[in-house]
């Protein structure tokens, strides 16, 4: 797999990564999965650029690319093989249903998300993509257990999986310099 990662690319993936992993450097654990997610987001931007001449997908068809990779739904199978990494799904999986804080606005009535067995990437990237919206837009409260609950999962999910899928990034890719040619 090639990238188009930047030198730059590869100091703010690693940056929010820190920021991430550092949670009592941060007010919240909202704040410690927004900045993982930062890292994964741009992570998405480098491994799956637009296409000459097709426009840049948005958020919510990015964040499904790697599940129409069998690299990425490789490095899924694998993190599954782990009890571990079971068990956090599990948690997630309990919870039940997470609308989405668009659920009946203008962009149309959107069915709540679950984690479902046989568990699978698209699913979950689908779910914890919810879960981002909610955050970014308003549809979590740091008064409420069963958000904090919701959070604290979905840090625990994506964590490992971008953590795989990162480690590989850099084992395949050498950072691009920005500089234009003399």
């Amino acid at each position: 797999m090639t990238t188009s990662m930047t030198a730059e690319d590869e100091e703010v993936i690693n940056n929010w990564l820190d920021v991430a992993r550092a949670p009592q450097n941060l007010p919240t654990e909202y704040a410690q999965f927004i900045a993982l997610w930062e890292a994964f987001n741009r992570w998405l931007r480098v491994c799956f650029p637009p296409q000459a001449g097709v426009k840049e997908l948005g958020d919510h068809d990015l964040v499904r690319k790697p599940s129409s990779e069998e690299h990425y739904k490789g490095i899924f199978q694998k993190l599954l093989s782990s009890n571990g990494y079971c068990d956090k799904l599990r948690a997630l999986e309990t919870i039940g249903d997470i609308d989405s804080v668009y659920a009946g606005d203008r962009r149309g009535k959107k069915p709540p998300r679950r984690i479902k067995k046989p568990y699978e990437l698209e699913n979950t990237l689908e779910v914890l993509y919810t879960i981002r919206c909610n955050l970014f837009h308003g549809g979590k409260s740091g008064d409420n257990t069963r958000d904090l609950g919701i959070v604290r999962s979905a840090y625990a999910v994506l964590e490992p999986f971008f953590t795989e899928a990162w480690a590989d990034t850099l084992k395949t890719s050498k950072p691009q310099s920005q500089a234009t040619p003399p």
